[in-house]
């Protein structure tokens, strides 16, 4: 049997603090990094800016257009990681709302399924989204789930969002994790849920700092890693 790369998932709500831990853990490892999320907002993109129905009819389109911005080049995604303006268009409000509602839809979620797997590659991965530990990579050797309280998660993305230069106010932000939230668990294909063998983590109280190290703690103890 092939071996594969060794997979570690961050799972949990919007603004939870997802997408910085996986990208420290990813550096301290020296791992390769995925946010699901930035490929469902992408694919809102790419149907916005091409006018393209929704519809599995339209799916091979939707496709076409994905290939050309998912390429590896040197084993790193080349294209959507080195375009910022790119990267700034996908922060949009009308984009997080479109990528919410085609993440309900299952050919669509079949279509990012194998897209998604082909980020797992030596000397390991980790990931953050809303179904990586249960659904996309099930056999991860960690999985963390993080929450916090809503108001502190729309208070970091109203932040995250002022810092990439667009305007964000706290109450349209507020009704739409609100009505994200209630997608994502009520949703019938793949809905956010904590896997069993999840370590969970609650962020409302917490530095970035704290939860990185209270997360690589788990990390090295699990790979048996020198602390120092």
């Amino acid at each position: 049997m092939k071996k594969l790369a060794p997979v570690i998932t961050i799972d949990g709500s919007s603004g939870a603090g997802k997408s910085i831990l996986c990208k420290n853990i990813a550096e301290a490892l020296k791992w390769n990094s995925l946010e699901s999320g930035f490929i469902y907002r992408l694919v809102s993109f790419i149907i916005l800016k091409n006018k393209i129905s929704i519809g599995i009819k339209n799916i091979h389109i939707i496709e076409k257009h994905l290939n050309s911005y998912l390429f590896f080049e040197n084993n790193i995604l080349k294209n959507i990681i080195s375009n910022k303006i790119l990267e700034k268009k996908l922060m949009l409000q009308d984009i997080a709302n479109l990528s919410s509602k085609i993440a309900t839809l299952p050919y669509i979620r079949k279509l990012l399924f194998d897209k998604q797997k082909m980020f797992r590659r030596f000397p390991g991965l980790v990931t953050n989204g809303r179904d990586m530990g249960t659904v996309i990579f099930p056999d991860a050797k960690i999985k963390f789930f993080l929450d916090a309280d809503i108001n502190i998660r729309v208070k970091r993305r109203v932040l995250e969002l002022h810092n990439k230069g667009i305007n964000a106010n706290f109450n349209t932000i507020l009704f739409d994790m609100k009505e994200r939230d209630q997608r994502d668990r009520k949703r019938l294909y793949s809905p956010l849920l904590v896997a069993k063998d999840a370590i969970i983590i609650n962020s409302t109280n917490s530095s970035i700092e704290e939860v990185f190290n209270t997360s690589i703690q788990f990390i090295y103890k699990k790979f048996k890693l020198n602390l120092t």
